[in-house]
């Protein structure tokens, strides 16, 4: 009986999911705070080379582009690359799936320099009928025993430092999903399109309760074979269920850029439905904090490479939403923060290129997307909302840490006061007709009131 009872315990400890947070400082950004937050917490390069090592029978990686050093060589590259073609000579199936459209736009992938070997195969997309845009970041080994999701790429700025990332590295139920995750994509893209969706082995089996979850936003006939939940659904009902505290780093959002976007019968504009649940959350009193990178801003028609000469919003060409209602300007905080150039950098200027949401400090949302179309509906994106409280409590840490940065400053939504005061009918009406105010929640609000008053008098 003794030794049943250990041997189940023995059981629970090897069988049960795990979750590791690994996140990436830039290097230059020179901010104790944010240095002493990391601290703990492995680096997303020093992950990686440590899940690669425990690689027997396969590797997968499933990423937006590979960038080989531009300015220079990265030896923390090398070293991964080493790793890949070491793993691939002792018989490990590697297999790469990157995003061709990238190559093609901006250059970003440099695949003559990934290893050559019988046993490494890169498959690149092309832009399509299915998506625009492959932009999910996910690592894989051994058909699902421990997987990455997140939001670094594989990449000679974020290997060396420059790049600021985070994400999970796990095994269990979520594991396994993505393994089957990038089974469809591949074979998709490697073969007959109808193969995958009548294969029944690649079907992803929705978690409900398991922490992490795995989801994924999807595009056009991979959408409706899906049977994971979509990132937008989850992450409109995590803000929904957001009673205190909602604080989201984002790499782009409100942004002023525009993509090319395959549209369509069933596209739909799933950001401004999350920025309406912003404002819903801030109109019931959540307070919400935002930080996002100011290099994605632009100032006068250029990108703002230097944050602290903006003042207000008005100082930057930025979509915002006319939903971000004035009236609940009180409880929004919105934040930029700007990463001082390096003089090694390998292909552009050093950013935090973050992308995740903590509720509550009990639920975090860690992904791919950026807060923008086509990010949504037109691309492949995955993240992982885990409910562990030691990743959530040191993912809270790195927001807190940025948010305390010199280098990260408050940017006002107004110069002067006279927009505060406009009454709700007006604010009502800039707007969109699907995007209206709930005026319910506002008469619960002002009858409180009220009643508060009338009590004291």
């Amino acid at each position: 009986m003794v030794l049943t009872f250990f041997f189940n315990l023995i059981f629970i400890q090897i069988s049960s999911a795990y979750e590791k947070l690994v996140c990436t400082m830039p290097k230059s950004l020179g901010c104790a705070s944010v240095s002493e937050a990391h601290k703990g917490i492995p680096s997303t390069a020093e992950a990686w080379i440590e899940m690669l090592k425990d690689a027997t029978t396969n590797i997968d990686i499933d990423m937006s582009y590979f960038a080989s050093p531009k300015n220079g060589k990265s030896k923390k590259t090398k070293v991964i690359l080493d790793i890949i073609k070491t793993k691939a000579e002792s018989g490990v199936k590697i297999r790469m799936f990157v995003d061709g459209n990238v190559v093609r736009k901006n250059g970003y992938n440099d695949l003559d320099s990934f290893p050559k070997h019988p046993n490494i195969s890169i498959l690149s997309t092309g832009i399509s009928n299915i998506f625009s845009m492959n932009h999910k970041k996910m690592i894989v080994i051994d058909q699902g025993s421990q997987a990455y999701v997140g939001s670094a790429n594989l990449d000679a700025n974020l290997i060396e430092g420059n790049v600021g990332d985070c994400g999970i590295i796990f095994d269990g139920p979520a594991a396994k999903n993505v393994y089957k995750m990038f089974e469809r994509y591949y074979s998709l893209f490697n073969s007959d399109k109808s193969s995958i969706f009548e294969s029944k082995k690649n079907t992803i089996k929705t978690q409900e309760e398991v922490s992490p979850k795995l989801v994924c936003s999807h595009f056009g006939e991979i959408d409706s074979e899906s049977s994971d939940k979509s990132t937008s659904k989850e992450i409109i009902n995590i803000i929904k269920n957001t009673k205190y505290n909602l604080t989201i780093q984002m790499f782009v959002i409100f942004s002023s850029e525009t993509f090319e976007v395959v549209k369509n019968d069933k596209s739909k504009n799933f950001v401004k439905e999350i920025y309406k649940a912003i404002d819903d959350a801030c109109a019931r009193g959540v307070n919400v904090d935002i930080i996002s990178d100011g290099s994605h801003f632009k100032e006068n028609g250029v990108f703002a490479q230097e944050v602290k000469k903006i003042e207000f919003i008005s100082d930057i060409k930025i979509n915002l939403p006319s939903c971000i209602n004035q009236n609940h300007k009180g409880n929004l905080l919105f934040k930029l923060i700007n990463v001082p150039k390096t003089r090694k950098s390998y292909g552009y200027d050093p950013q935090i290129h973050s992308k995740y949401m903590i509720s509550d400090l009990k639920t975090a949302w860690i992904g791919s997307e950026n807060w923008k179309d086509p990010y949504f509906n037109g691309g492949s994106n995955c993240g992982v909302v885990t409910t562990s409280k030691e990743v959530v409590e040191k993912l809270s840490k790195i927001f807190s840490s940025y948010k305390k940065c010199d280098k990260t400053k408050t940017i006002n939504f107004t110069k002067s006061n006279e927009n505060i005061s406009e009454d709700l009918e007006s604010v009502n009406k800039k707007c969109e007709s699907n995007l209206d105010l709930n005026r319910k929640i506002f008469d619960r609000f002002y009858k409180n009131v009220l009643k508060i008053i009338t009590f004291y008098l």
